[in-house]
């Protein structure tokens, strides 16, 4: 009884197993996304452009990759399995690239920045604040707490109210609040949010409430100029229990010295 009961149960894993290999195997049900890809400036098709899908599917050990290149009118179509979560990736020399993931679509038609830095030339490090600070300085470049007076940007609580935060720009640098966010990191990007920071607007210091959203804080250095950002969260900045680990919180550099910066959010450029 046993080995009969055994020898169904083994014909009907074999079964779901064959039927799970047809419905998820690699390039299996493909659709075809379409879509066009631009210059963001002249609205120009950008010929001969990359793009990569690849569709994950939770459960399923395998990815399923496609990849094609724009023709002269800057249109491509690529298949992709459908249900499934995919990631666009899309480079095209000059011009940022770009990797997202939204809702599964049947178009996509995107906007190409020119570059004003390469991946390579950001540096993006997780520094960590421990709960014992009630201030900091920080050193953008290196993405390091400093206790010099050679700093990029001072956050410390105001003495007369615990609800306010205040940021000091360092020596002979200048900074910029601005409410995007949250985290910055320079490997991924998502255009449908393209912004750029103002060129003006830069002060000496400024003051956010600890219950607004989060921040994005920009740094030049005037000598540069060269140009940092830091991810600010007013409210979590010197965590009371049950974060008595500290904080974390993200930083971009361009070791370059050039202008350009992309977040996780937004493409952020000056």
């Amino acid at each position: 009884m046993f080995r009969f009961l055994g020898f169904i149960a083994f014909v009907s894993l074999s079964v779901l197993v064959a039927v799970l290999c047809v419905r998820f195997a690699p390039g299996a049900g493909r659709e075809v996304v379409r879509g066009t890809i631009l210059d963001h400036e002249t609205l120009r098709p950008v010929a001969g452009a990359r793009i990569a899908a690849v569709s994950r599917q939770m459960f399923v050990p395998w990815d399923d990759r496609s990849e094609t290149r724009t023709n002269t009118r800057g249109e491509y179509s690529i298949p992709v399995v459908p249900q499934r979560w995919t990631t666009y990736r899309v480079r095209a020399e000059g011009y940022m690239p770009i990797e997202i993931s939204p809702e599964p679509i049947d178009r996509l038609d995107l906007q190409l920045v020119h570059a004003t830095a390469k991946p390579t030339e950001l540096r993006a490090p997780r520094v960590h604040l421990d709960q014992a600070h009630s201030s900091f300085r920080l050193d953008l470049s290196s993405g390091r707490l400093v206790a010099g007076e050679d700093y990029d940007v001072a956050v410390g609580i105001d003495p007369a109210s615990d609800s306010m935060v205040v940021v000091e720009a360092g020596p002979g640098r200048s900074l910029q609040l601005e409410e995007r966010g949250p985290w910055v990191a320079c490997w991924i990007s998502f255009p449908s949010n393209l912004m750029w920071a103002p060129k003006s607007g830069y002060v000496h210091s400024d003051r956010v409430r600890r219950r607004s959203g989060p921040l994005l804080c920009f740094v030049r250095r005037d000598d540069g100029p060269s140009y940092g950002a830091v991810d600010l969260f007013p409210k979590a900045f010197f965590p009371a229990s049950p974060y008595a680990d500290g904080w974390d919180f993200d930083v971009v550099w361009n070791t370059a010295g050039g202008r350009g910066l992309c977040g996780t959010e937004r493409m952020i450029f000056e």
